[in-house]
């Protein structure tokens, strides 16, 4: 009888090595085996997994650089990864390319999430304070808090532009994390600013100051209008193709405005029409983050206009945010494109990629929306041979010019000081 059974128990010698390892495994993941497994428990083993693991409330700033698991299925692990960025601990990167988790936040002014194309979302810290985000993952829910002590770069910036230190500790090219918000839509985009150059400024009181020009890397997720085609009696090019004026443009009016859509457009002289997006999009302030619109500086920037109805004057405006110029981008200047050497502001150093500068194709000029596709992009100045063509920075980085009332991306430009 005993060597009946002899291979039977060979079999189950060579088993309990694998049960083993299964236990171990699933010990490994959190289930709790005392004793031997049974193999007809391992499902039911399995199947606890599936309960949902919770996390800790933690501190960003002590976790910063370190990486935390999610376990909502037992399965695949969705990754809480925390970056150092400038400041460090201010952004996670929450991985989630496997599964769809849904996330949100308690608090938007303390957390903001955005989600990237490739399928992962960062939550980006936007100010001090408790919140809380969940995570859900077929039906299974999962929460953790987060307490943060936050001082945004924006004003680490503005103190050390203050202070005379800010070119050592912001070099020109600096990224800074930022995000910006389509309200109207109610999608989050991360839209970082680069430091683009040091120099004297002019603040809206008239008061010159040493001061930085930041612009964003990225261009707008969506394009906008410059200006809308004008009303009879402004001249069939105007009423054809718009009015390539910037201080009485639909885009100048978008970039300073915090109002809601169909608010923040205004007739700007008597032949002026609202922009397409007038209707459809809150105005460019209302998405910008609380951090960035409370650093930056009301400033005055100079405009040169066309010599054909407008006389080559240079408008003088007041904003927050406005469009680089061609001279700005380190474009050719001059009168037969945008404006006399100088009149549109100087070469900013991030986009000095010559000795002198050119029109052709430089990749520091090729601005891509947040999805990673390279953009045409507005600037501020006028072709001021005609009265409605308008220059662009196009996806090459080189300089073009279209009618401005063609609808294109843009990237924005604003001043701490």
């Amino acid at each position: 009888m005993a060597d009946a059974n002899k291979p039977l128990t060979n079999a189950v010698s060579r088993i309990r090595p694998i049960v083993n390892d299964i236990k171990g495994a699933l010990t490994s993941k959190g289930a709790e085996i005392e004793g031997n497994l049974p193999l007809n428990k391992v499902a039911d083993k399995i199947r606890s997994l599936n309960a949902t693991k919770s996390l800790e409330s933690f501190n960003i700033k002590n976790y910063s650089g370190q990486t935390l698991d999610w376990l909502p299925d037992g399965k695949m692990p969705h990754r809480l990864e925390i970056e150092n960025l400038t400041p460090a601990d201010a952004c996670v990167e929450i991985r989630n390319k496997d599964a769809k988790v849904n996330w949100s936040t308690s608090d938007l002014s303390v957390v903001k999430l955005v989600e990237n194309e490739d399928g992962t979302t960062d939550a980006i810290v936007a100010g001090s304070g408790d919140c809380t985000i969940t995570a859900e993952y077929l039906g299974v829910t999962d929460s953790f808090s987060v307490s943060m002590q936050y001082t945004s770069d924006f004003h680490t910036l503005r103190d050390a532009v203050r202070r005379g230190t800010a070119q050592s500790a912001f070099p020109v090219g600096t990224e800074i994390p930022d995000t910006w918000e389509d309200t109207a839509s109610g999608k989050s985009y991360s839209m970082p600013l680069v430091v683009a150059h040091y120099g004297d400024v002019t603040l809206a009181d008239g008061t010159v100051k040493a001061g930085v020009y930041l612009v964003r890397k990225n261009a707008t997720p969506f394009a906008v209008q410059f200006d809308a085609k004008e009303k009879s009696g402004s001249g069939s090019d105007r009423q054809n193709y718009g009015y390539n004026r910037y201080s009485q443009s639909g885009i100048q009016q978008w970039l300073n405005s915090d109002a809601d859509k169909g608010n923040w457009w205004n007739s700007q002289n008597q032949y002026d029409n609202a922009p397409d997006i007038a209707s459809t999009k809150d105005g460019y302030m209302k998405g910008c983050s609380a951090a960035l619109l409370d650093a930056i500086a009301n400033v005055r920037v100079n405009v040169s206009t066309n010599t054909v109805t407008d006389g080559g004057v240079t408008d003088e405006i007041e904003c927050k945010f406005f469009l680089p110029s061609r001279e700005q981008l380190h474009f050719t200047p001059g009168a037969s494109n945008a404006a006399a050497a100088g009149i549109e502001g100087e070469a900013w150093e991030y986009f000095k990629t010559k000795a002198s500068p050119d029109d052709g194709a430089r990749p520091v000029r090729v601005f891509k929306n947040p999805s990673g596709s390279a953009q045409y992009c507005w600037l501020r100045s006028a072709n001021r041979g005609t009265a409605y063509n308008e220059w662009l920075a196009t996806t090459d980085g080189s300089a073009n010019y279209y009618s401005a009332n063609r609808a294109y991306a843009c990237a924005p430009a604003c001043v701490i000081a």
